[in-house]
């Protein structure tokens, strides 16, 4: 039947059918990304919402990052004033730990020199060199070293204690930085 028909009607059908086919499809597609489009606006309201949202956090986190750097360098400034202030008090505890040796010297003891150091953790062993007129006033200098509150040991070598008069002696005193 197909062949009835004359060949310029059968363009114009051709052309009518294509026509109507693309018409068709390009319905379904308007429809089909219409749909899509519906569908998809929620999810583009929530994602712009949330992004906002997330803009504003990000926006106060900045801010409190910046108080928290000044803060920060407020604090390490601060820190580093307290350990000036702290070295200078126990630059003054070694002026005083001198005194409160040379307040315990009695008679017949004569100190000739004393090694006094500091180190990182605290003050290193205070080493005594001297001469004392017996062994009296040496045991009396060492008990009275001992007496003070922030001294953990004297060491006093027992080959100091061999002669009975003008004794040359070495004392090593251990000090405790945390009562002093």
């Amino acid at each position: 039947m197909t062949n009835l028909i004359p060949p310029e009607s059968k363009k114009q059908l051709v052309r009518l059918y294509i026509v109507r086919l693309m018409s068709a499809w390009m319905f379904l597609w308007s429809v089909s990304l219409f749909v899509g489009a519906s569908l998809l606006y929620p999810t583009y309201l929530l994602i712009t919402g949330t992004s906002a949202a997330y803009i504003e956090t990000a926006a106060a986190v900045t801010e409190r990052t910046e108080v928290y750097d000044v803060i920060v360098a407020d604090l390490n400034q601060s820190s580093l004033e307290a350990k000036l202030i702290i070295r200078s008090n126990q630059k003054s505890s070694l002026s005083n730990l001198l005194e409160d040796i040379w307040s315990v010297n009695g008679l017949g003891v004569e100190i000739a020199s004393i090694s006094l150091l500091r180190s990182e953790t605290g003050i290193e062993p205070i080493r005594l060199t001297g001469e004392a007129s017996n062994r009296q006033a040496l045991a009396l200098f060492r008990d009275r070293i001992e007496a003070l509150a922030y001294v953990s040991e004297v060491n006093l070598p027992i080959g100091n204690l061999a002669e009975n008069q003008d004794i040359d002696f070495t004392i090593t005193v251990s000090v405790n930085s945390d009562k002093l």
